[in-house]
């Protein structure tokens, strides 16, 4: 089915079912984004683990570690 077909689907749904499909696509969107940030949380442990992280609470130590 293409996008197109899609969307004159949709559009020919009955308005609770096209609101039921908003909220679904709003719940999965946020789930896609939660595993997102999961994913570079994990990735940044790794990080971590490895020594590949540098941390300072030294302002100018930060700024000039971002300009490299």
């Amino acid at each position: 089915m293409s996008f197109e077909t899609l969307k004159k689907e949709i559009c020919s749904l009955e308005y609770d079912y096209r609101l039921e499909l908003k909220t679904l696509i709003e719940k999965y969107l946020i789930e896609d984004k939660r595993k997102e940030l999961l994913a570079q949380h994990l990735d940044a442990a790794k990080m971590a683990e490895a020594g590949e992280l540098k941390f300072s609470d030294n302002t100018e130590d930060l700024l000039n570690s971002l300009e490299k």
